[in-house]
Parts: C-alpha cells; structure tokens; sequence
C-alpha cells in the first residue's frame, strides 16, 4: 500500500536523524518545521485541565514548531468511547481557558490555539452536561465550527490524543482516541492518533506514568517528515503508540508496525446469581501478541509503534464453503 511505503520512508528518515543543514549567519533564520499548517487536536479525555495533559502537552510542541492550532475536543471523559456519535438533539461548543501552565504556548499562532469543548445540550456547558464523544468533535470541527469561523478550508490534519494508555491490537475498535483520528479520515482529512504506553505500576502505585512530552516531541517530528514529503493526504491514517520508558531505559526509536492481535480489555469479576446482580469492571491480564510485528511488540522494546490503518476495521476474511451453502440453502 502506498501509504505503507510514505510512513516507512518517514521513518527511516527520522530513524537516521536526518537534520536540516546548518546556514551562514548571513541568511536569515529558518522558519520553525510545521509553519502555518493548520493542526485540529482532539482527544477521548476531554478538555478539562486536570485530565487533558497529553492534549496540552501536544498543542505546546505543535504551537512551538510553528503550526497554528484549533483544540475542539469532548468536555468530559470519553475514554473508551469508540466510535460513538450523537444522533439527535443539539451540541453545544463552548470555549474553555487552557490550564495556566499552557495558557502562552500558541500566542504566536494565528488562531491563538484556541482551546473548545463540546457538550450534549443547548449549554452552557458544566459538569453536570453529557459530553459529546470523540468522534463528535472530529466531524463538527472538521464540517461546521472551523470552516464556518477560523479557517475556511479546514484543517490540514487532524491529530488526537496523546491519550494516556496505549490503543494497540483489537482494542483499537473501542478507542475514542483512535475512532476521533477515523472520523477524520471518513472525511478525507488526513489524521494520527497518538497514545503513550501505561505499565501496571502506574495503575497501582502511580510510578513511572506517561510524561507525553517525548510523545509530543516525536509527533512534531513525524508531522515534519510527513508534510515535507508531501504525503499529508486524505488516505492518511496512522496509529502511533509511544513507550513506556522506565528509569535507566532508552528509546529505541519508531518502527513501523501493523495492528496487532493484542488484546487489553476491561474484565468483569463477582458473582451474579440468576436474578441479575452486579459485577465490578477492572483490568485484566491481556492476550498475548501473536504478530511479530504487532504494536505490543515495538512498545515492548521500548520502540515507538507507528501503525498504518484502513479506518474500516475490515480484514475482509475468506467466506467458508459451508457458510456459502447455508446462506445459498435460504434462498
């Protein structure tokens, strides 16, 4: 596939760390990498300051690299969400004020990094109102609230996340973060979602947790190869995965990968008798990768996992002779 090969060149290339060559002092300074290009950012942890770090951590480095840039993401939490999309009813976007460590990064972008949550209802958004899903805010930010107020012609690319917890493997079907990325791409807007791995020891004792920042630096630099290759096309689909890296580890660098088999999903525990009762969800052993170049196995060794995707969730599986006569025996 022709997307396949573009990601794989831009990551050789950033693979060798291939730089831009130095210049006399004499001609002027080199503008930042992503200058101008019109970034929209979502997520499936919403807006709010306490839980969008990742998110904000992703708007510095893109603001920073010179990119201008829409934040339209979910007001609450979505995480899980998958591709959930509000049918009927009105959605109200409300703008919300950066978190105060975050609040200068994009004074320089055109649109000022503007920062919108949107919610379920005629507003004024709260906490008691539902949140609109991921994939609610990719569609109307791309369709209507941008065009119809910042830039006319849309975003450039979409990017969502950086979700904390890695969306690898069957998983991904259910992920908000990555069903953002694919309503985008159902759109023809090209779009990355980008997550950053979480080991057990942060879900239990809150040690070694996603920091985002390498995730944000690495996103800045596969956005760079990618518009300088000119491949920031509509059949542009990509899941990135970035390593937990514990303290005296290194980062191995990205790799390209494919989804994988791995499956982590919530799991039911108790004992419900046949009258009904309750079960508690929580997190369970995961299946094991079975792909030897599945997502879980880059991540695995500390590599950053960069997945083309299809967007239509389809491995289109050869039909059985005996389905065949069944379905030709109803006719």
């Amino acid at each position: 596939m022709r997307t396949t090969a573009v990601v794989w060149t831009a990551i050789v290339t950033l693979g060798l760390g291939l730089v831009a060559p130095s210049f006399a002092s004499a001609h002027p300074p080199a503008k930042p990498a992503l200058t101008g290009l019109r970034v929209l950012i979502t997520n499936d942890d919403s807006v709010q300051p306490e839980r969008g770090t990742g998110l904000f951590e992703l708007r510095k480095a893109l603001c920073g690299a010179g990119a201008d840039v829409l934040v339209v993401g979910p007001w609450g939490p979505q995480s899980g969400m998958g591709g959930r999309i509000t049918t009927s009813g009105p959605v109200t976007v409300q703008a919300i004020a950066p978190p105060v460590a975050y609040q200068n990064d994009c004074n320089d972008a055109p649109t000022g990094g503007k920062v919108f949550g949107a919610c379920g209802g005629t507003g004024p958004c709260d906490a008691t109102s539902a949140s609109a899903s991921p994939a609610d805010t990719s569609q109307l930010a791309i369709t209507r609230f941008i065009p119809d107020n910042f830039w006319a012609e849309g975003p450039a690319v979409v990017l969502s996340g950086i979700n904390p917890g890695h969306n690898s493997g069957e998983a991904l079907i259910h992920s908000g973060t990555v069903n953002a990325a694919v309503t985008a791409h159902d759109l023809d807007v090209p779009a990355i979602a980008f997550s950053e791995e979480v080991i057990t020891s942060c879900i239990t004792s809150g040690v070694d947790c996603p920091q985002f920042t390498g995730a944000a630096t690495f996103a800045v630099e596969l956005l760079t190869a990618l518009s300088n290759a000119r491949q920031l096309k509509p059949d542009l689909l990509l899941n990135v995965n970035y390593p937990n890296i514990r303290t005296g580890e290194k980062l191995a660098g990205p790799v390209l990968s494919v989804q994988g088999s791995y499956a982590l999903l919530p799991g039911f525990t108790g004992a419900v008798g046949a009258a009904g009762g309750t079960y508690t969800v929580g997190v369970v052993d995961p299946s094991p990768e079975t792909l030897r170049n599945g997502e879980q196995v880059a991540l695995d060794a500390n590599k950053i996992s960069v997945a083309p995707l299809s967007g239509s969730w389809s491995f289109a599986p050869q039909i059985s002779p005996q389905l065949r006569r069944v379905i030709r025996s109803l006719s």
